[in-house]
């Protein structure tokens, strides 16, 4: 309870997470700082936080939690048949696409073992007490996590036969400007648009370009793009079911730039849990098949 009110830095949030009254947490960190006759944490009204004794004893504590979590780990491992919980955090997109069907399979196949997975674009409430792997997509700085990249994922222009039909297809990036180009909004940035490209020789070129469609959900504007009201710019993880269907069709193919990296992170804690090993060699030897180019697969320190 001390560990996580200090990683929590709440007495509230404390509780919620434990199932436990307020009343109760403060009661038993005040027995513990009595036992040890020593102040262990600063309270206001807003927050708490550790004194350099509380600090030093949460280290000490943090240490022993995280062998003995280890410890469950290696004879987790030993068994042949994963069971218990494996939570699991996935990019709304990305998960619903590329990854659910694996999870699925691991449901039917594995009876003992419970899947817990949250979509969300959001890693900012990340703990190493709150999930065992989670997929990130673009640069992650999560030096506490274990970060292994699973793919290089590559954009690309793509628009609908009818529209391309009706309007031509550009030959060259520049040619956008005479296209109605389907804008995502991104919260808080200025409308305006770049879309980016690279040449045969590597150069980068970077094009301004307008449209009469601006949407904040790559999925609609997916759809709009289907329907041929324009041109659309995206990941490859995005377009390619409908390149796929014929839905879309590609251009500018030879000045497609690098997208955004799809990570794999989990503590390291979790590493040796048998459902948590099976999970990345299984996403592993599965990432030929995903949209994208090879990715080293080594485990990388932050």
């Amino acid at each position: 309870m001390f560990v996580k009110t200090v990683e929590l830095r709440s007495f509230t949030k404390t509780a919620d997470a434990l199932e436990t009254s307020n009343a109760t947490v403060s009661r038993i960190i005040s027995k513990l700082e009595a036992d040890l006759g020593v102040k262990l944490l600063e309270r206001t009204t807003r927050r708490v936080s550790p004194t350099p004794d509380g600090l030093a004893f949460y280290q000490r504590c943090k240490l022993i939690l995280d062998q003995l979590e280890e410890a469950k780990n290696e004879v987790t491992a030993l068994r042949d048949t994963p069971r218990g919980t494996l939570r699991v955090v996935l990019p709304v997109s990305y998960g619903k696409l590329w990854i659910m069907p694996l999870l699925n399979s691991f449901a039917k196949r594995f009876a003992e073992l419970t899947i817990s997975v949250t979509l969300s674009d959001r890693l900012d409430d990340l703990t190493e007490d709150n999930f065992d792997v989670a997929l990130s997509i673009g640069e992650t700085t999560e030096a506490r996590l274990v970060a292994r990249k699973l793919r290089q994922s590559r954009i690309v222009t793509a628009a609908a036969p009818g529209y391309l039909a009706e309007w031509g297809t550009p030959s060259v990036p520049q040619d956008l400007a005479q296209h109605n180009c389907l804008l995502y909004v991104r919260p808080g940035k200025r409308l305006k648009w770049l879309w980016d490209f690279v040449d045969a020789s590597q150069a980068h070129h970077s094009v301004a370009v307008h449209g009469n469609l601006l949407v904040d959900n790559g999925e609609a504007l997916m759809d709009a793009a289907a329907q041929g009201v324009g041109i659309i710019q995206a990941p490859d993880y995005v377009v390619l079911p409908q390149l796929q269907k014929g839905a879309l069709v590609e251009v500018l193919g030879d000045y497609r730039p690098a997208g955004p990296a799809i990570w794999v992170l989990y503590p390291p804690s979790r590493q040796r849990a048998s459902r948590v090993q099976m999970l990345l060699d299984e996403l592993f030897v599965m990432a030929g098949s995903l949209p994208g180019v090879s990715a080293e697969a080594e485990p990388a320190a932050h």
